[in-house]
């Protein structure tokens, strides 16, 4: 198989699920880490979601996660599309699969594991699309 430089991959044309989660989301379903309290300095200004990168749930984690899965989704529906090499590192495709339908469900982006699996799907199916595009 052909090696592919994966940076020159262009996601910025895909409609991700993650671009509906709202704010108002992330406060609903982590109230303690938005709302619940106030301070300046001293490691508890809030909202302790984006400030406290200790937590479990925090931006980067949640936030940074669900993109990261998303993208690398897509960048392996283009490579099985494309006829090039898979994007470099040992991951279970199957297990990040679960874990973004449950993400999905969670964050309300899916109403049940049926909708997030087509959101799935969805995502694979514009990486696809990218292979096509690759030799415009």
């Amino acid at each position: 198989m052909r090696k592919y430089d994966y940076r020159k991959l262009d996601f910025s044309g895909l409609n991700f699920p993650s671009d509906s989660l709202t704010i108002r989301t992330l406060r609903t379903v982590h109230r303690e880490w938005f709302d619940k309290g106030f301070a300046v300095g001293g490691g508890k200004e809030q909202p302790q979601f984006f400030f406290k990168p200790a937590l479990h749930d925090h931006a980067q984690v949640i936030l940074g996660g669900i993109l990261y899965i998303e993208r690398l989704l897509a960048a392996f529906a283009f490579a099985e599309s494309a006829g090039v090499e898979l994007p470099p590192g040992q991951v279970s495709l199957p297990d990040l699969e679960e874990e973004l339908s449950d993400k999905y469900v969670r964050y309300g982006l899916a109403s049940g594991p049926k909708q997030a699996a087509e959101l799935l799907r969805s995502v694979k199916r514009q990486g696809q699309a990218l292979a096509g595009e690759r030799g415009r």
